[in-house]
């Protein structure tokens, strides 16, 4: 089975291109088994499906692809066992059921080689709801066979800048494919970045991924789905 790792990438010459040679080194150390494809989009908006399609066209034949943002790590063994999962059917698997967003002072004592004593970026409020730590993500560190990636079409193109590309993927991957699954008692540590600045771009993409949603509550799913998903450019396998 050959394993590969897709990775969106924009160099900024700062601390997003510090964090993705932390995350490298250790996917390198961790799944030195694992090839590594960083895919790009050098258009006037960076858009992550061009980037992460891009990916996998580099990565050529593969069988299970790990879908990883540069910023973001997960439990090795843990990411190992999505891996095993994905391979087995067309369900996408993600590498745990909780992200974490570090703070900026905890990022920083790992990135320089500190003891791992992460929290959680910001404010947590008594009631536990918060922007902090997110329960079943929709990004991050994931892993799809090429049977799924081919039958859903990679990522939808049409979506430029960022949001919601990910949940129209794994929206799709509910509609085309065995569901989504997440690997139970497990985190993801995503470290700390300044925010990308939601535009224009960001509300179409929630438009899409809303039309999307609504569509696959529906019992004609697949048929409707697809249709939508063409009038946008896109094109699934099924």
């Amino acid at each position: 089975m050959r394993c590969v790792v897709l990775v969106p990438r924009r160099a900024d010459h700062g601390r997003r291109d510090m964090i993705w040679k932390h995350v490298r080194k250790w996917l390198q150390q961790n799944h030195p088994e694992w090839e590594i494809f960083e895919g790009h989009d050098d258009g006037p908006v960076f858009s992550l499906s061009k980037a992460r399609n891009d990916a996998a066209r580099k990565a050529g034949s593969w069988d299970v692809a790990v879908i990883l943002d540069s910023d973001t790590i997960a439990e090795p063994e843990v990411l190992k066992d999505a891996v095993i999962r994905a391979s087995m059917s067309t369900r996408l698997w993600i590498a745990g059921d909780i992200r974490m967003c570090l703070s900026q002072k905890s990022s920083d004592q790992i990135l320089h080689g500190g003891l791992w004593f992460p929290r959680p970026d910001g404010h947590l409020p008594k009631n536990g709801a918060n922007e902090s730590i997110y329960g079943e993500p929709s990004s991050s560190v994931m892993a799809v066979s090429r049977e799924l990636w081919d039958k859903v079409g990679g990522y939808v193109e049409s979506m430029q800048g960022y949001g919601y590309e990910d949940l129209v993927f794994l929206t799709s991957c509910n509609i085309f494919g065995d569901g989504v699954s997440w690997i139970p008692d497990s985190i993801m540590y995503h470290f700390w970045h300044e925010k990308s600045r939601l535009t224009d771009d960001t509300e179409r993409n929630y438009k899409i991924w809303k039309q999307l949603d609504g569509i696959a509550r529906n019992q004609n799913a697949r048929q409707v789905a697809k249709i939508y998903l063409e009038s946008l450019g896109h094109t699934v396998n099924v």
